[in-house]
């Protein structure tokens, strides 16, 4: 597994997204700036707002793109044979890239709110240090994302596929907490409701992406109840397991050819 984690970091750092990501950020601080001189109230919450999104999502871009692109060069360029024709084994091949894009992720996603909150402490004496609390609900989303990825290689070939049927997961997933609220408003009374046994299906079915959104508590200093925020960990971090589990159990007897 290591050799396999240090090919994947490797090969991360050389990816044209890797640094398309470093320079969007860049491009970003300057954006932050712009938003602050508008910002009439409350600067210091909408900036830590803002810092927190532009870091969650520069970062998930960056996974995606990592995903698309080793699943396009193991799959279609048939990377994947080379790989496993050395001594390594299958289960360290999905150990390998899913934790190799995740260390990618956590390094760059951490660099960047660091970034962040110095300026924040620079512009508003303020060293808000409670805002890395989403720095681990934000691992475990790529953890959750990439395990699936990788779960999904067991089913088809086509890395275009897969990315499509991950973001598609990703949307609903993070829109599913508001589509439950929805359902169970008067306004939602006219909704058939094999509509309404569908999305909640998909709330239990699905990865509840919206569980990790902590951004705007952990912004405006809103209490976030110790046992809510591991249980929400956990949930991530058990998913993850199984998908894991389930990716080495059916790659093993995946013929690759």
């Amino acid at each position: 597994m290591v050799r396999m984690l240090y090919l994947t970091l490797k090969e991360a750092v050389k990816e044209r997204a890797f640094y398309s990501t470093l320079i969007l950020y860049l491009f970003s601080l300057f954006i932050y700036f712009i938003v602050n001189d508008f910002t009439m109230f409350e600067a210091s919450k909408v900036m830590f707002t803002y810092s927190l999104s532009v870091t969650e999502f520069l970062t998930l871009v960056l996974v995606f793109f990592l995903i698309f692109s080793f699943l396009t060069e193991d799959l279609n360029k048939k990377t994947i044979e080379y790989l496993l024709s050395l001594p390594l084994k299958r289960m360290d091949y999905i150990l390998g890239r899913v934790f190799g894009i995740v260390f990618s992720g956590i390094f760059t996603s951490t660099l960047m709110l660091s970034g962040f909150v110095i300026l924040n402490a620079l512009l508003f004496k303020e060293f808000k240090t409670v805002l890395f609390l989403q720095l681990p609900l934000l691992w475990v989303m790529m953890l959750l994302i990439t395990s699936l990825a990788y779960f999904l290689i067991n089913a088809s070939k086509r890395p275009v596929l897969i990315s499509f049927i991950i973001l598609f997961i990703y949307v609903i997933g993070v829109n599913l907490d508001d589509a439950v609220q929805f359902i169970q408003t008067k306004r939602a009374e006219n909704i058939p409701l094999i509509s309404k046994f569908l999305v909640k299906s998909a709330y239990y079915i699905f990865p509840n992406f919206s569980f990790f959104d902590m951004k705007i508590s952990l912004s405006y200093g809103l209490s976030i109840g110790s046992g809510h925020y591991i249980l929400v960990l956990l949930y991530g971090l058990i998913y993850s397991f199984i998908l894991i589990l389930l990716s080495i159990l059916f790659f093993q007897k995946k013929e690759i050819k």
